[in-house]
């Protein structure tokens, strides 16, 4: 090769072989909305490399990963290095990752955590959010409950950034009772109804059903108000069954006078 092809190959076709071969690093992050705990991945679309090296910005690195994931325990702001690498040389790119606090929620209850069979508890959360998700599939800021049961919810703040809390809630179990196992229809304001003590109090329908002394059944609710006075059936024993949710079934004796 003579001395004026040397120098236009080491001037103009030299650089381009060796640019050519040089790596360029680039990388996309897969996630609209981060949020502090939430597995953040990258995507490698670099070009000319042989080895990828990468920088999460929080002390934490790894090599040689098309996508990694990575898992940052702390909000703030952090910067995001990838290094491309190729025997004849590197190249690197930076890009910003925000990472959104996570809101904070704890539900509160109202009246206590432990309530009478019949009573409610209401649990709320901050009305702050953008979405509430409730174990009983409600979504609102508050709801109300009977039952023993643990009851969580899931909320979202603005940021789509999401965080949970779980409450138990217990149910005293107290018998159900009759204000009397006497029954006079003498219109006197005493006992002249088959009364269920503090009825008013049970947030439920509660189940009346009453049988003569042949076993037969002479009348049933199934949402009793104290409401029987024993209608036209004759003076004696009758038998009860009350029937509740969340309780234990109840029977007994009432005496019908006239």
């Amino acid at each position: 090769m003579n001395l004026k092809k040397l120098v236009t190959f080491a001037l103009f076709i030299l650089p381009l072989i060796s640019v050519a071969q040089l790596p360029n690093a680039a990388f996309t992050i897969n996630s609209a909305t981060l949020c502090e705990g939430d597995s953040v991945e990258f995507t490698n679309t670099s070009t000319n490399y042989s080895n990828l090296h990468w920088f999460f910005g929080d002390g934490s690195d790894t090599w040689s990963r098309q996508t990694p994931k990575h898992k940052y325990s702390h909000n703030g702001a952090y910067t995001v290095k990838l290094v491309a690498i190729f025997s004849l040389g590197k190249d690197s790119i930076e890009k910003q990752v925000v990472i959104a606090a996570k809101p904070l929620v704890e539900i509160s209850v109202s009246p206590s955590n432990v309530i009478n069979l019949g009573e409610k508890a209401t649990l709320s959360v901050s009305n702050g959010f953008s979405h509430y998700e409730w174990s009983t599939g409600e979504a609102t800021a508050s709801i109300d409950v009977f039952k023993e049961s643990y009851y969580w919810v899931k909320i979202h703040d603005s940021n789509n950034c999401s965080n949970s809390d779980t409450v138990f809630i217990a149910v005293i179990q107290n018998d159900i009772s009759v204000s009397s196992n006497i029954l006079t229809p003498n219109v006197d304001g005493y006992n002249d109804f088959f009364e269920i003590t503090d009825i008013n109090n049970y947030n439920f329908p509660i189940e009346v059903y009453i049988y003569n002394i042949r076993n037969e059944l002479i009348f049933e609710s199934s949402d009793y108000q104290n409401d029987w006075n024993g209608g036209d059936y004759p003076a004696g024993a009758y038998f009860y069954l009350l029937k509740t949710q969340d309780r234990r079934d109840k029977t007994g004796t009432i005496n019908i006078l006239k």
